[in-house]
Formats: structure tokens, sequence, C-alpha cells
């Protein structure tokens, strides 16, 4: 089975669509293909009032076109003690369908893909001040977090990168110029790029970090990664359509 993860999508239903059609995930009905396993890391709805009906149509493909969806910092201001960027607004329809894909075990803060499950995805990363040393260990932490208390510093961290008082982000927030943690695989969004996918190679450890956000949110495209039965990696890209937030 290949694995599709899919970038921020920030409530472009359309580019949705398109990426997962052109991946070969769904067919141009928009009906589920077998040999697919997708992964979305966050930032699927934008949150902003302008985008909240295809933030809807982007959410309820949760389940069906999307098999599991992470939290990104867009989305987090729906959980309680967490906050939202600037612009963010509060919608009930969409706290409700949070809710349906969280109850349902949708949604969580990271997952582990790849043969040996050695990769980890999560919206913005690890950085290297967190400690963790392997993917696996990074996913049971998050998930133990999560699940104790959605206010915790590695979901609330905002480093100065981002306007934060902190030296460095949590897995919500980092941004992409500070150092990720070098001692296993990651693959992340958050930080649009200007020249494409971005990797990290670290020659000590032999692993690597990828960003795989091209700017959904201003029109600049999506790109999704596909993982094959044997971890090689490539790249699938579509045009931006629809509105622009």
């Amino acid at each position: 089975m290949k694995t599709l993860i899919v970038p921020d999508i920030h409530g472009h239903y359309k580019t949705l669509e398109s990426l997962l059609q052109e991946a070969g995930v769904i067919d141009t009905e928009g009906n589920r293909l077998d040999g697919w396993h997708v992964v979305q890391l966050g930032d699927l709805a934008n949150c902003v009032r302008e985008s909240v009906n295809d933030d809807l149509d982007c959410l309820k493909t949760v389940g069906t076109w999307i098999d599991e969806m992470l939290v990104g910092n867009h989305e987090y201001g729906y959980f309680d003690g967490g906050f939202g960027f600037g612009g963010f607004c509060h919608h009930p329809e969409i706290q409700v369908e949070l809710n349906r894909i969280e109850r349902q075990g949708l949604l969580s803060p990271s997952a582990l893909v790849g043969k040996d499950l050695d990769i980890l995805v999560t919206h913005a990363g690890y950085v290297p001040s967190e400690g963790i040393e392997s993917a696996s260990r990074g996913h049971e932490y998050a998930h133990l977090k999560w699940y104790q208390d959605y206010r915790h510093p590695l979901f609330s961290r905002v480093g100065w990168k981002r306007g934060g008082p902190d030296n460095s982000g949590g897995i919500l927030w980092s941004d992409w110029m500070e150092q990720k943690a070098h001692e296993f695989n990651q693959v992340v969004g958050h930080t649009p790029q200007k020249k494409g996918v971005q990797r990290r190679d670290y020659e000590k450890t032999g692993k690597w970090t990828i960003c795989i956000d091209l700017g959904a949110k201003s029109g600049k495209g999506a790109t999704g990664l596909i993982l094959d039965e044997d971890d090689n990696i490539e790249y699938v890209s579509t045009s931006m359509s629809g509105n622009h937030w």
C-alpha cells in the first residue's frame, strides 16, 4: 500500500480534490480507489470567516478521502485552551465537524508512516530541545500530551520567528527556519516554501526532514509526498484553483 501525505490545504477544496485525483487516490467522480493510505498534516481548514463553506467541504472528506487528519495551528483554536492565529474565526459548524473527526479517532497530533513506521509526520516538526530520540517516541509523546492537555507547551509554544516569546515553537508552530530534530525522519508543513519542496539531510545521523507546504493558503499550489511500499519518495503536484484566502 502506498501512503500519500497531503500538505496544508487551508480550505481549498478544489485543490484537495485535484491533488488526490492526480495522485490516483480518487477517480474523476470522487470515488476512493484502493491501495492508498492518506495522511493530511494539518491546516486542512483555514478557519477564517471567508473560508467557512470550503473548510467544511474539506473537513467532510476526513473518513472518506483522508484516513488521518493531523492538527494544525489553524485548527488549534477549536480545542479547549488552544488559541487562534490572527484572523481566526470560530464557527460552530466547523466545531461540530472537528468533534466528529476526533470522536471517530481520525484526528491526532502526529502520525507514523513508512514500512517500518519510522517517519514521523507532524504539522510543524519537532525541534532538538524536545529531546526526542526516535519517531516512535515522538509519536507516543505527542499523543500522550494531546489527550492530557491541549495547552501543553508541545502544542502551544510559539517561537520568536512566528512572533512568540520562545526560542522555538512546538509541533504546531515551529517555523521551517528553526532547527529540527536530527535523530529521526520527519515530514512537516506549516511554513510556505517559495522554491519548492525543501529537504534537510543530517550527515551525522543519516536522517532527514522534508517540508511540503508550497503555499496553498496564498494560491501557490499544493504538493503531496508519496511513499511506496519500499519507502521510495516521489511528489505529486497540482495547481491552485478556487478562492484564495
